[in-house]
């Protein structure tokens, strides 16, 4: 026995090697997650030490320390960070269902913005299923049975794809395959053997290295047959594509996704392929190269995904920002995947992308949804006490806000249904702004209307009249508050007027904004001195559910005005365009 590499130079050790390279990539979640976390935090630091300074000069340093206090627990973001990846979470449990092994459920909010897509070929985009197109022989040496019987026998003891084909093919051919005294796996390369003292191997074309005369069939994959390093024979081999990869490939190009094929095939067997399908393509791919491919395009800035299903796809798999390993493809290969497609259906990536766009819209609603709040809030504690009103909103009441932004909210909003208008999305920069100028405009604009509302209904003589007392009055704002929190829930849901679009698909958000309600008015009945809170009539609920409701429709004022501007700006640019 010859022992040509041990240890860490063997093929399994180097592949689990780049495996090991490619690991510890951050998710767009957790990205997103800091990110807004990190600019909330901030503001709130500000918006504090300005609370501090005015009120140590206005008053004293307990009185400063009180408001410095409130603004924080108003503005910090408590549970965004758990907050967020709920919404993943509850996106991610609608895939399960349409054969996706998601091992890593960030993996479908990294595909939604994917910029390239490189795809294996063999097993993946083709069927695996090979048949012998040729055998050609390369000297007198041997006859084409004799040929036939040294491929059918070096092959005798591999399950492999390629060896069966080949073992079948001399079955058919009635040629009984020729007898060896040990045959031996040639990492990454082929196989080799010893009979009647010589050594035969059967070996890709690359591993070969030299060119073969021979006329290729289109999209064959070639393997050399070589006898004490001389060729004495080739077989050419095919399998037919998946009738779903054309389908695949319109997909991904509709979708603004650059297909490129990566296949260790020949030159002729990538290139028949690739113009079958219409894609660019790398032949001749080792898993070094592969994983160099992902590698590079990553460093370029773009957002790629992998599909493989061999051990040689496993380092590219595990570097891409999302993996696909097939159902029916390696264990080295689902390991290194972060989703598997368990059906092999094509179909099964667009509904991942669709998906992980899905939640990436799910996560700016809700993202949405708190700052409204967050906005409203720290305007209203951090202005009201210089109208005479210390504190419009207790810590208890700010706690349950806090709640009702944070966990509720990712209940109701990551439950949103995949809409197909999310195909049609362009991907998303690296360097892009996560609050984009168009849901700061949204933000700026409800915050500023509640936080109207809440001086209006705090300092009108109307309103404060209506009360017998000022727990009553305080109690209502309260409930006024949170109320302006649920009905813009429904606001944040669609960028247009209709606000029960696909609500049927989404029943989870009512029920949850119906829960806030009814524990919001069992507060009033029950949350006494803890709660700071006393009942209300009927006639005080109706008044501040009228309050709190219209946010609605000045929020679809907004939207016809934006929209059109928007429209009318489209415009011009395509007019500029053409």
């Amino acid at each position: 026995i010859k022992v040509l590499e041990t240890g860490d130079q063997s093929f399994i050790s180097q592949v689990q090697t780049l495996i090991s390279q490619a690991q510890s990539q951050p998710s767009r979640a957790e990205s997103i997650a800091q990110k807004v976390a990190g600019w909330l935090f901030y503001i709130a630091v500000i918006v504090a030490l300005i609370a501090f300074v005015v009120w140590m000069v206005i008053e004293d340093v307990p009185t400063a320390v009180i408001f410095t206090v409130t603004t924080l627990v108003i503005a910090c973001p408590h549970a965004l960070g758990l907050a967020i990846p709920l919404v993943t979470a509850r996106s991610t449990s609608l895939g399960a269902s349409r054969g996706l092994l998601v091992k890593d459920r960030q993996s479908l909010e990294i595909a939604q913005d994917a910029d390239v897509m490189i795809l294996d070929k063999t097993g993946t985009l083709t069927t695996g299923e090979f048949k012998v197109l040729d055998v050609k022989l390369l000297n007198d040496k041997y006859t084409k049975e004799e040929t036939i019987a040294l491929l059918a026998g070096i092959e005798g003891g591999s399950s492999h794809p390629i060896a069966q084909s080949i073992i079948r093919f001399a079955e058919q051919q009635g040629i009984r395959p020729a007898s060896f005294d040990s045959i031996d796996v040639i990492s990454g390369a082929g196989v080799e053997g010893k009979a009647g003292g010589h050594r035969y191997q059967l070996i890709s074309q690359k591993a070969y290295g030299r060119n073969i005369d021979m006329d290729i069939p289109k999209g064959a994959t070639l393997s050399v047959l070589v006898e004490n390093d001389d060729a004495i024979g080739a077989v050419a081999l095919g399998d037919e594509l998946k009738p779903t990869s054309k389908e695949l490939i319109k997909a991904l190009k509709k979708n603004n996704i650059q297909p490129i094929m990566a296949t260790g095939d020949n030159e002729k067997a990538a290139q028949g392929a690739a113009e079958d399908l219409g894609i660019e393509y790398r032949s001749n791919q080792s898993p070094q190269d592969k994983y160099e491919l992902v590698k590079t395009l990553k460093d370029e800035g773009k957002k790629v995904i992998m599909v493989g299903d061999g051990v040689n796809d496993a380092p590219a798999l595990k570097r891409a920002d999302v993996g696909f390993a097939m159902g029916s493809g390696t264990d080295v290969a689902k390991e290194a995947g972060s989703i598997v497609i368990l059906d092999d259906n094509f179909k099964s990536i667009e509904s991942a992308i669709l998906y992980g766009r899905t939640i990436y819209n799910n996560i700016l609603k809700f993202i949405k949804f708190q700052l409204t709040i967050n906005v409203a809030a720290v305007a209203v504690c951090a202005i009201a006490p210089f109208f005479g009103i210390e504190e419009p909103l207790k810590i208890t009441h700010i706690l349950w806000i806090n709640l009702v932004m944070d966990g509720l909210g990712a209940l109701a909003l990551g439950s949103e249904p995949a809409l197909k208008k999310y195909m049609l999305e362009k991907p998303k920069s690296r360097t892009q702004s996560i609050v984009s100028a168009k849901m700061m405009n949204q933000i700026l604009f409800a915050g500023a209307w509640v936080a109207v509302l809440s001086f209006a209904f705090l300092k009108a003589p109307f309103f404060i009249n209506m009360f017998a007392n000022t727990e009553e009055h305080m109690t209502a704002y309260f409930s006024m508050f949170v109320l302006c929190a649920v009905f813009n829930g429904f606001n944040v849901r669609s960028n247009t007027i209709n606000i029960f679009e696909h609500i049927k698909e989404n029943m989870s958000f009512l029920k949850v904004m119906g829960v806030i309600v009814i524990v919001q008015a069992a507060l009033t009945l029950v949350g006494g001195e803890l709660f700071s809170c006393t009942p209300i009539t009927v006639k005080h609920w109706l008044v501040i559910i009228a309050m709190a409701f219209t946010i609605i429709p000045v929020d679809m004022i907004r939207k016809v005005i934006f929209n059109s501007l928007d429209k009318e700006k489209d415009l011009k640019n395509l007019a500029k365009s053409a």
